[in-house]
């Protein structure tokens, strides 16, 4: 599925992964931790992450801060499914990224 991957200190970078359980958590690194975004994104991360150390990423509506990776998913009806183009644009913009969007083949 295609997903917008955000790194600490890196730019979000657009990114076709594995849709099951295991796939999710090797890209956040550990146990999934689900926020929503809005517009039927949701952000996966670790939900150990601050446990660990993992170093700041970005602040969400001045109250939510992110460690570690972040990975921006659709959220379906009953599991997280691939972003559409719209999406991705807003994920990309909410970093301030002007990038034209083109997914992963």
């Amino acid at each position: 599925m295609i997903a917008v991957i955000k790194q600490p200190g890196s730019r979000p970078e657009i990114a076709d992964i594995g849709s099951d359980f295991m796939d999710l958590r090797n890209v956040v690194g550990g146990g999934l931790e689900h926020y929503g975004f809005g517009h039927g994104i949701g952000i996966l991360c670790d939900i150990e992450g601050r446990n660990k150390g993992n170093p700041f990423n970005f602040r969400l509506d001045d109250y939510v801060d992110f460690v570690g990776p972040a990975l921006f998913v659709g959220e379906g009806d009953e599991d997280f499914i691939g972003l559409t183009d719209e999406q991705i644009m807003l994920v990309l913009s909410f970093f301030g990224e002007e990038r034209k969007c083109t997914k992963i083949q």
